[in-house]
């Protein structure tokens, strides 16, 4: 390897300038065993036994595997005019493999690891977790997600789990993913996110299902199967990829529930402007995006108006559809109480246009649903 490394690097960046809008198309004609040869060599960095055993093959059947594979890249490159040699290709590969991996290592990763499933071996699951700690992109593609939780099996028995909900607790915790009954009953709900990795503490599923499938609200804007988990949950990512796919594939598998947006008819709110210069709505320049207190005395600093009417689903447990036309960012301190016998909606109802020059007015239109339901 690094005699190879020598040669190329006299010309390191104008090779990998050249092949490199070239690469993905090239590794794609190999066959699936050329293709995994060259991955677990130049981006994984293994050594010829290595590949050899990752391929069931010897040390020797790995090291020509490579070299045909090298050259098969090397022709495909010369028929779109790149003239090089076969070190020089993969030297540059290997100096540039970081940059390089995405879509040639989820292919690899998965044909190696995936297929075999149950059975893989310990030494082929060595060999992609190697792989795998090269993925240094932001997001790694889907295609990952199966060797993601295959390790994941494998490497949560007997981990002590810090669930604290800070960024710096996170990425000290192993690769993981887990969706458990919440063991923390007693604090509110509560998330922290770093990069990639996430955690959520004592969640309800209606929350869960709305942040894997990317819906706005929660079950004022969901349809939901009567017979579903109540109680709520707790759960962890650490692994490179797209957490918001593995938690839906947990949810599937544990509680047998997809979802899918669909437009339905519903009793809604809309919410109106009856008077654009209400002393509640304070105009201001800066978008802060700021909301601040609590459920009763909550304050919005720099804010469109659309998190005012999110606010007001909470309050009234019905979807509020923004039709105030009002464009602004505005300061919004809402302080509210029921009174004896009030409800919390028309307390807040009461409120609105005196104070932020809004009124409800309920009707029954087509709104986007989530659309949660059990696996035919």
């Amino acid at each position: 390897m690094q005699s190879i490394l020598n040669e190329a690097a006299n010309e390191p960046t104008e090779s990998w300038n050249q092949i490199a809008p070239l690469l993905d198309g090239a590794m794609e004609q190999l066959g699936q065993k050329d293709h995994d040869a060259l991955v677990l060599r130049f981006f994984a960095g293994r050594n010829f036994k290595e590949v050899g055993a990752a391929l069931g093959a010897s040390e020797d059947a790995a090291k020509m595997r490579v070299n045909r594979a090298l050259e098969k890249l090397r022709k495909f490159f010369a028929k779109r005019g790149v003239s090089s040699t076969t070190a020089i290709i993969a030297g540059t590969i290997s100096a540039n493999s970081v940059q390089a991996a995405p879509m040639a290592l989820a292919k690899a990763v998965t044909a190696i690891a995936v297929a075999k499933g149950a059975a893989a071996t310990i030494s082929t699951l060595i060999l992609v977790k190697g792989a795998l700690n090269l993925m240094a992109w932001a997001k790694a593609k889907a295609t990952i997600m199966g060797i993601s939780l295959l390790l994941a099996a494998v490497t949560t028995t007997a981990l002590a789990i810090n669930w604290e909900l800070n960024s710096e607790a996170l990425d000290k915790n192993p690769p993981i993913i887990i969706l458990q009954p919440t063991q923390f009953k007693s604090i509110i709900t509560g998330g922290a996110q770093s990069g990639d990795k996430i955690v959520f503490k004592n969640v309800s599923l209606p929350l869960l299902l709305a942040t894997a499938y990317h819906h706005t609200t929660l079950e004022f804007r969901m349809v939901l199967p009567s017979k579903r988990p109540t109680e709520n949950f707790d759960f962890m990512f650490t692994l490179s990829g797209d957490w918001t796919e593995a938690l839906k594939s947990e949810i599937q598998k544990q509680f047998g529930l997809v979802a899918h947006v669909e437009t339905r008819q519903a009793d809604v709110l809309l919410a109106k402007a009856i008077n654009s210069n209400a002393p509640g709505l304070k105009i201001v320049s800066t978008n802060e995006n700021q909301q601040i207190g609590n459920f009763r005395d909550v304050v919005f600093k720099g804010v469109p108006i659309d998190w005012l009417t999110s606010w007001l689903e909470a309050v009234t447990k019905m979807p509020v559809i923004n039709q105030t036309g009002l464009t602004n960012y505005y300061d919004i301190t809402v302080q509210w109480k029921p009174q004896a016998g009030q409800s919390e909606a028309d307390a807040i109802r009461q409120i609105l246009p005196d104070q932020f020059g809004i009124r409800l007015v309920p009707t029954n239109m087509p709104i986007e649903m989530l659309v949660v339901e059990k696996v035919k």
